[in-house]
């Protein structure tokens, strides 16, 4: 968003991302709703990080190549 120019764009391509993570993970996500709430930028925003279910993803915005970062594992739960 530039409030100076009172204009807004998509912070990613939500097309891209949909057809990756779909790819990656074998399960059909549309753009209109990809699979999670919120997301972190990393990577001087050229990145995005989020949580699908227990796993979480990295995804660059260059390339939209995702991969998995971290899964939880619910047996080490305290």
């Amino acid at each position: 968003m530039d409030a100076n120019a009172g204009t807004r764009e998509s912070a990613f391509d939500h097309e891209k991302l949909a057809a990756t993570l779909s790819k990656v993970t074998g399960t059909n996500y549309s753009t209109e709703k990809l699979p999670f709430d919120s997301i972190e930028f990393a990577d001087d925003a050229k990145g995005i990080r989020f949580k699908l279910g227990d796993t979480e993803w990295s995804c660059n915005l260059n390339s939209y190549e995702c991969i998995q970062i971290a899964a939880s594992d619910p047996a080490k739960k305290e």
